[in-house]
C-alpha cells in the first residue's frame, strides 16, 4: 500500500482548519497521515490541532515560533513517514477522492504527479478552474518555462512528490513569504525522471482576503526572480534555462508595474518604473520566450523592447481604471 503524508502549515487558521482536516479524514483512500505544524499562531489553531490528534491517530500536531510557509513546510518534509507528500494550505479543502485519484499513479513510481485546482470563492462560488493537464502535451523544458512565468501554476498545492525522491535531491522550499515555491518548483520538475498529471478536481483553493499563501507586495516577485537566476547558475544550468529565466524576469517587473501603478500617479510610476527596467536589462538575457508569457504581456514586449516606458505606464494606468 502506498501511503500519504499530508502536509499542513497553519497559521490562525481557526475559522477554516476544521473544514480543511475534515476534508482529509472523509478520503476514501485511508492510508494517510497528517502533518499538521502550527507556524506560531495567536489564535485557537493549535488547540483545534490538538483535538484532531485526540480524535484520530493518523493526525500529528506540532507547533513552532513562526517561520513561514516555505521553512514549515520543509519542517514537515522532514517529519512524514509516507511515501508521497501531499502540501495543503489550512484555508484550502480536498475533494473526497484525491488520494484515491492518486493512488494508482502512485504504482507506477512517479516522482511528481501534478493536479488540477478550483479556485473558488468563501461561498463556494468558483473563480476559475485550474486544468493542468493541459500541460501534458508539452515538453519538460516547456513546462519548467511556463511553470516560471505564471502561465502555468506552481504553487506547492498543486503538486503530489514522492518523499524519497525529495530527499535525494535535497528539493526545499525557500523562507521566502511570497515565491518561496518558486525555486522547488523548477527542481521538481528538473530532477524528475517521471511526471504525470491527474484528471479530476481534486483541489479546492479557497480565495479568502487575509491568506497567508495570497499575499502580495509591489515587488513580491523580482526578488524572487533574481533568486532564480542565482539557483540556476549555481546548479550549472542556467545557459540553458536562461531566456526563460529573462521571462521570468520580465513577469515580474510588469506585475509589479501593474501593482505599483495602482496607487501612484503617472509621473511617480514613471520614475520608478525606468529604473525597475534598467534593473531588469542589467540582469536578464536580452531574449524572452514569448510562448511562455501570459498574452497581454505579449501584446506590450514590443513597447517595453523600444522603450516607450510612458506608454506602458499609460495603458496600465487604463488597464487599472478599467478593472475597478
Amino acid at each position: 500500500m502506498t501511503k500519504f503524508s499530508i502536509v499542513i502549515p497553519v497559521y490562525n487558521a481557526e475559522k477554516t482548519l476544521r473544514k480543511c482536516i475534515d476534508s482529509v479524514r472523509r478520503q476514501r483512500y485511508e492510508d494517510w497521515e497528517i502533518i499538521a505544524i502550527d507556524d506560531g499562531s495567536i489564535d485557537n489553531s493549535y488547540n483545534i490541532l490538538l483535538e484532531y490528534k485526540e480524535m484520530d491517530r493518523r493526525i500529528k500536531a506540532y507547533t513552532q515560533s513562526n517561520q513561514g510557509p516555505g521553512i514549515t513546510r520543509n519542517n514537515g518534509i522532514s517529519i512524514a513517514t509516507g511515501d508521497y507528500i501531499v502540501f495543503l494550505d489550512s484555508d484550502d479543502y480536498i475533494s473526497d477522492d484525491y488520494l484515491s485519484n492518486a493512488f494508482k499513479p502512485a504504482q507506477k513510481n512517479y516522482d511528481v504527479m501534478y493536479i488540477n485546482v478550483v479556485q473558488e470563492k468563501e461561498d463556494g462560488t468558483i473563480i476559475s478552474e485550474e486544468r493542468l493537464t493541459r500541460f501534458e502535451k508539452y515538453s519538460k523544458d516547456e513546462i519548467i518555462a511556463k511553470q516560471m512565468t505564471g502561465v502555468m501554476p506552481w504553487g506547492g498545492v498543486r503538486k503530489i512528490a514522492k518523499l524519497a525522491f525529495l530527499k535525494h535531491n535535497n528539493i526545499k522550499f525557500s523562507k521566502d513569504v511570497i515565491g518561496e515555491e518558486a525555486i522547488y518548483s523548477f527542481d521538481l520538475l528538473y530532477f524528475a525522471e517521471k511526471y504525470c498529471f491527474l484528471d479530476g478536481d481534486v483541489y479546492h483553493y479557497v480565495n479568502y482576503p487575509q491568506s497567508q499563501s495570497k499575499k502580495g507586495g509591489y515587488e513580491s516577485w523580482i526578488p524572487i526572480a533574481k533568486k532564480m537566476k542565482k539557483h540556476l547558475i549555481s546548479i550549472g544550468v542556467y545557459e540553458h534555462y536562461k531566456n526563460a529565466v529573462s521571462s521570468f524576469g520580465y513577469s515580474a517587473l510588469i506585475a509589479w508595474l501593474r501593482r505599483y501603478s495602482r496607487d501612484y500617479g503617472i509621473r511617480e510610476t514613471l520614475r520608478e518604473f525606468r529604473k525597475k527596467y534598467n534593473e531588469y536589462s542589467e540582469n536578464y538575457a536580452p531574449k524572452v520566450d514569448l510562448k511562455s508569457i501570459r498574452k497581454e504581456l505579449v501584446a506590450i514586449y514590443p513597447l517595453i523592447r523600444m522603450r516607450f516606458l510612458f506608454l506602458v505606464v499609460l495603458m496600465m494606468k487604463i488597464y487599472n481604471i478599467c478593472r475597478t
